[in-house]
This record gives structure tokens, sequence and C-alpha cells, in this order.
């Protein structure tokens, strides 16, 4: 028994060698390409988002989303001036307006158009609008600059930086997967020559609707938070719009219900020239999207993505990750359990291990994608079984390999070294 013992152990340990030398070997099959592009950018999560929480959350009434389009300074002075005028508790504005416009009078010193905006803007009690971090210095753990928008338009604004973290599929740089963002980020203010910290345009209107919210959230100290999506605003489509939407037409006409705007928080930002465009500028993937695998069309604009961020802050609806070292323990544990079976039924089995070792991989696989699906689903824990489901699967060869190869290679060894 104790030798069987540490037979499984050397077992699990040429397992985990045998990962790691295959996680070193860059596998080039042009036939299974297509195949590896569909999965590269998959995330097991994605399925819980898209089948099971797509449908579970009610609509969020604290946020209204506005579509600002394509429309010219003045004419987006007007939608601010109008919003205004139905007291909102927070504009936020996911657009830059960098430079200033040429006047189209030579008798002017400013552009209409910014003047009439810059009084809108400046009219608005409590005003949050984007600024990007830019060029990560990597020896320095901190971005160069930090860009905002003109000082003109922005005299009573609070910032927030609107950068997410992305990833792609393959080769794919046009569109990109959202799951999360950096919370607070280090950057180099050259005006007052000194390192600062910055927040996420998200977390800064947080931070302005409920103080103590956005404070117990940057307590949990995390470099990067998946977002908890709560859903999308419809677009017309077949699924249930979690957040109001007001299109720019409908505020430069006038022509929505004034009380939904009251004691609201306002995120305006591009969702296409209209609602019926659906333009791909600004337009990310998000664990919504029903093609979870291969992908289809990206189905969430940048400021829908940030009106969920705050969704989940203002409804503390966290989602966190198993430590590093538990999920490893997970893993050890897996592997251990399943050679430990296998080496059993190497020993005992003859002639039916291959199809009995098969079906215990399948049910042990099984059992840890199903842990992954309810603990995230239940209590939004994400935890990576996937070197542990890599584990299990190859522990079946391994076993073969030890006992047919290796096992009497050592013994032959030790024989020698006794008989010397």
């Amino acid at each position: 028994m104790k030798n069987l013992f540490y037979n499984n152990i050397l077992i699990v340990v040429f397992t985990f060698l045998f990962l790691g030398a295959l996680s070193l070997v860059p596998f080039k099959f042009d036939a299974l390409d297509p195949i590896s592009k569909a999965f590269s950018d998959f995330d097991l999560t994605d399925l819980v988002f898209s089948r099971m929480l797509a449908d579970q959350e009610g609509e969020d009434k604290d946020i209204v989303l506005v579509n600002i389009g394509e429309t010219t300074r003045a004419e987006f002075a007007q939608m601010i001036d109008t919003l205004n005028k139905y007291e909102p508790h927070i504009i936020a504005i996911d657009a830059f307006y960098r430079g200033l416009k040429a006047p189209e009078d030579s008798t002017l010193s400013i552009n209409t158009g910014d003047s009439l905006l810059a009084s809108a803007l400046n009219n608005v009690k409590n005003l949050v609008m984007v600024s990007k971090l830019n060029k990560y210095n990597e020896k320095k753990k901190r971005f160069d600059t930090l860009e905002t928008s003109n000082a003109l338009f922005s005299k009573r604004a609070q910032y927030g930086y609107a950068n997410l973290t992305t990833t792609s599929a393959g080769n794919m740089t046009e569109f990109a997967t959202s799951r999360s963002f950096i919370p607070k980020a280090k950057y180099f203010d050259k005006e007052a020559k000194k390192e600062k910290e910055a927040i996420a345009f998200a977390i800064k209107i947080a931070e302005i609707r409920a103080p103590q919210k956005a404070k117990r959230f940057l307590a949990r100290n995390n470099t990067t938070e998946y977002i908890n999506f709560h859903g999308n605003i419809g677009f017309g489509e077949s699924e249930k719009p979690k957040y109001m939407a007001i299109d720019v037409e409908q505020v430069l006409k006038n022509g929505f219900e004034p009380s939904a705007i009251k004691g609201k928080i306002i995120i305006l930002g591009f969702m296409g020239e209209t609602f019926a465009d659906k333009s791909f500028i600004d337009r990310f993937y998000t664990p919504l999207n029903k093609n979870y695998v291969g992908k289809g069309t990206p189905d969430m604009y940048g400021v829908i993505v940030h009106a969920n961020i705050v969704s989940m802050i203002l409804q503390e609806k966290y989602i966190d990750e198993l430590s590093d070292w538990l999920n490893i323990a997970i893993m050890v544990f897996a592997s251990f359990l399943s050679i430990s079976l296998f080496s059993y039924f190497f020993r005992n089995l003859g002639y039916w291990y291959d199809a009995i070792t098969v079906v215990f991989q399948f049910l042990i696989s099984f059992a840890l994608f199903t842990a992954t699906v309810l603990a995230f689903f239940l209590f939004r824990l994400k935890i990576d079984t996937s070197l542990a489901i890599g584990a299990v699967v190859l522990s079946g060869l391994i076993v073969e390999i030890y006992y047919g190869l290796i096992y009497k290679l050592l013994n032959k060894f030790f024989v020698r070294k006794r008989e010397e």
C-alpha cells in the first residue's frame, strides 16, 4: 500500500511535468486553426452569463443611458441643457471634447458650439467626464499621461478614466471582449510633476452616488475586477432591456418622460448614429453574447459596459476569484484522485482498463465543470479548473506510460544498485 501511494505521487509529478512541457510546445496545425480561434477567447463563465444569468436580473432603474449619436457641439449642448432641466443627480459623459473649433465669425473669440457646450456643462451640478490613461510604463508601474477634455468644458467636472481591459480572439484586434477593468491606476501628472492616482469612470460615478459603496469596492484593493454584467439596453431585440435608454432625437425633440430623469444617473455616450444604426464603433464582445464560442456580432457599446460596472458597485454584487493556491490545491487533489483510481484500474482490470478509465475521466471532468459553473452561478465565484481538467484527461495516459515503461526502468535500476 505504501509503495502504491509513492507510485501515485510520482505519477502526479510526471503529469504536471508533462503539462508543463506541453505548454512550452508551439503547436501549429492548420486543420485545427479555426477551432482554436473559436475557443481562444472563451471563458467558462461566459456560458453562465449568456445562458443562465441573462434573464435573472431586473431592470436597473437608477441608471438612464442616453445616445449622443453624431451630434454637433451645439446640439450636444442642447441635449445637456434639456436633461439638466429635469434635475438628474449625475450627468456622466463617455466622450472626449479635446480641442476647440475655429470660430465661424472672425469677430468671435470662440466657436459658438464650443461656447454653448461649455456653458451647458458648467451648469451641471454633478458632472463626470472621461479621461484616458496613456502609455503604460512597465518599469515604473504607472501610466505616463492622463488625457482629458479641454479645460473649457470641464471647469466643474470630475474625471474617471474610461480604459477597459480587453482580450481578442486569435489575430482579431478590431473587436475585443470586455470582461474586466482596472479600478485604480497611477499616472504621472506633468503639470504637478508628481505621481498621482486616478480611478475608473464608473467608480467616480458610483462615488458621487453612494460614497461608502464606492469606498468598500476600492477597499477590495484588487488590481483588476471582473465585471458582473447586469444586462444590455435591448436595441429592440428579443432580450428584455436592463437599462432605460433614450435616443438622441428623443432628447433633441424633448420626446421622453421627464420623471425618468429626475434624481437619476444619466450616462451619455455613443450608441450608433441612432439606435437603429447598430454601429461597430466603440462596441465590444461581452460574456452576455449569445454566441459565447466563436463570437458573432459585438453586443455592447462601451458606455453600456460602464453602466454595468456602476450597477455592480451600487448593488455590491461583485465577482470574486478563488486564490491561486486554492486553484492549485484543487488541481493536485483532482489529479491525485484520478491517478489513484486509474492506478487501481490498471493493476486490476486488465482488458477493461481503457474503457473504464475514459468513463471516469469524463465523470471527474464533468464534476469539475459543474462545480465551476455552480460556484459562479450561485456565488459569483470564479474557479479556474482548466489545469485540473487537463490533468485528469492526461492522467490515464500517464498511468499507462508510468507502469508500462518508467516503473519497469526504475525497478531495473534499483535491482542493479542492490546487486552492486
